[in-house]
């Protein structure tokens, strides 16, 4: 083969990417882009909506520390209670908060079997369970703590109960127990 002949083949034998296929390419690294900014969006998302329950978990956690607290000091009312507020002062001002402490209503079983020696012993015993009712109503409260917090357009919220426990009244049910000749149980 002669030199143009060589310089020819040279010049029309590329060693590169045609245009198609720098296209696709581009085509596929546009699509993958796109669904990996798509995974990080929703993974920052996720972190923010976590970050927040975590936080009204642990708000929550507080307020029921301190309402344990207050009611500690000021005793039990016969009423029921409720408040509310915010955790600005906690250093959270969009969580708010509210509360309520009712006296647990504990029903009273059913009727005994009636006949006629068994009435004079389920009248007994209905009075003995009624009284014992009443006492552990009076020593027992349920609170409920709602934590709210918005959260874009929405407003999120967690719900949380529990029950306290006034141990001058609950003595009161143990005294009258033993009174009454009934086990109190272990201490």
């Amino acid at each position: 083969m002669s030199k143009t002949g060589r310089r020819l083949q040279r010049a029309t034998s590329y060693n590169g990417f045609t245009l198609m296929e720098v296209m696709v390419a581009i085509g596929i690294l546009a699509i993958s882009l796109v669904a990996i900014f798509n995974v990080q969006a929703t993974s920052i998302v996720s972190a923010g909506r976590v970050k927040n329950i975590t936080a009204a978990t642990l708000l929550a956690q507080s307020k029921m520390i301190d309402l344990e607290l207050e009611l500690a000091r000021e005793g039990f009312s016969d009423f029921a209670e409720e408040s509310s507020g915010n955790f600005e002062e906690e250093g959270w001002p969009d969580f708010r908060w509210r509360a309520t402490i009712s006296k647990v209503k504990i029903p009273l079983p059913g009727a005994m079997p009636s006949g006629e020696d068994s009435n004079q012993y389920a009248n007994m015993m209905a009075g003995y369970t009624s009284m014992i009712t009443d006492m552990i109503s009076n020593a027992l409260r349920e609170c409920v703590l709602i934590v709210e917090w918005e959260e874009g357009k929405s407003t999120h919220e967690i719900q949380v109960a529990t029950h306290f426990v006034e141990t001058g009244r609950a003595g009161m049910l143990q005294s009258t127990s033993s009174a009454t000749g009934t086990s109190g149980g272990t201490k």
